[in-house]
């Protein structure tokens, strides 16, 4: 995806509209990946995701229904830095998409 700010809102509002379609058909059932080409495109997607579904946000590794995954650097600024995710992170939530659990749908890095 192409990382303008309009371009962002409406890919959030699709994946939201698509997603909570998606799982009412399938009985709460389904779990998704958003592949996104920065991490700067990756932490603005997930702001504008939580701005259409607050409820979604946990800053617990173990709790809510949409998660970054990505790595960054102090370069990066606190924006995008506060979803570093370390490699034992990164195991619990995988872990978390393989199971039955509220984790629903993983932002990526392409690549």
């Amino acid at each position: 995806m192409i990382g303008s700010r309009e371009r962002i809102k409406a890919i959030a509002n699709d994946i939201v509209q698509h997603f909570e379609l998606r799982l009412k058909s399938n009985a709460g059932t389904g779990k998704g990946m958003v592949v996104t080409l920065s991490r700067r495109i990756a932490a603005e997607l997930y702001n504008e995701i939580i701005l259409l579904k607050p409820e979604w946000h946990s800053d617990n590794l173990n709790d809510g229904v949409v998660k970054v995954v990505m790595t960054s650097s102090a370069s990066d600024g606190p924006d995008i830095a506060k979803h570093h995710t370390t490699k034992k992170e990164r195991q619990v939530l995988a872990n978390r998409m393989k199971d039955d659990d509220k984790l629903k749908l993983v932002i990526v890095l392409c690549g």
